[in-house]
């Protein structure tokens, strides 16, 4: 039973970051991150969490959605693990440790400054520990164009604004709380996989 377990939890590892990327492929901060703007192509990057177990063996899809007042633009641009050719550009570096794609939205994406949902699959090489490789397909998502906005805790419907030292305790509190919710749930799947 230990070893399903352990299989389990070993495979929640590998996955792979989607995130906005330089021309060198580095990860862009919060503050310099891409902005609505026609005509410049969108940049993203794909990188396996592990990456000294995993590579990308090949991007099977992706595709760019946008929902706006009148309807929903949809653009696939990669399908088979291929670039559609005309609007994107799909490529991998470093024997899968990273692969990037280039997009020019269409024009109804920029009809106002909402989000755009990038999402798709990828296939990821994973070594085992017996020396073989396995084949595991994983999910992509990104979400770009991100508004800005602030969130503003108070104490009570009337109080004032909670202070950063008092944002700090609430969030190790939920932190806390959360952390048992897990153990115990943990638990309880343990049991039930020794029950078996």
């Amino acid at each position: 039973m230990v070893s399903l377990v352990a299989a389990a939890n070993d495979d929640q590892f590998h996955g792979v970051q989607t995130f906005e990327c330089d021309k060198d492929l580095n990860e862009l901060p919060v503050d310099r991150r891409q902005v609505k703007n026609q005509g410049v192509p969108v940049r993203m990057c794909f990188r396996p969490y592990d990456q000294s177990a995993s590579r990308i063996k090949k991007i099977d899809s992706f595709t760019w959605e946008f929902n706006h007042a009148a309807g929903t633009a949809q653009q696939n641009v990669v399908h088979n693990g291929s670039d559609d050719g005309a609007t994107s550009m799909l490529g991998c570096k470093n024997e899968g440790g990273v692969c990037f794609l280039d997009t020019f939205l269409g024009a109804d994406f920029y009809l106002n400054q909402a989000s755009v949902e990038g999402y798709g699959s990828a296939e990821l090489e994973i070594d085992n520990d017996d020396g073989t490789v396995r084949i595991k397909e994983v999910p992509l998502q990104k979400w770009i164009f991100q508004a800005e906005f602030k969130m503003v805790m108070r104490n009570g419907p009337d109080g004032e604004e909670m202070s950063d030292e008092e944002m700090q305790v609430l969030r190790e509190q939920v932190s806390a709380q959360h952390s048992a919710e897990l153990a115990e749930a943990a638990a309880a799947s343990r049991a039930t996989l020794a029950e078996l």
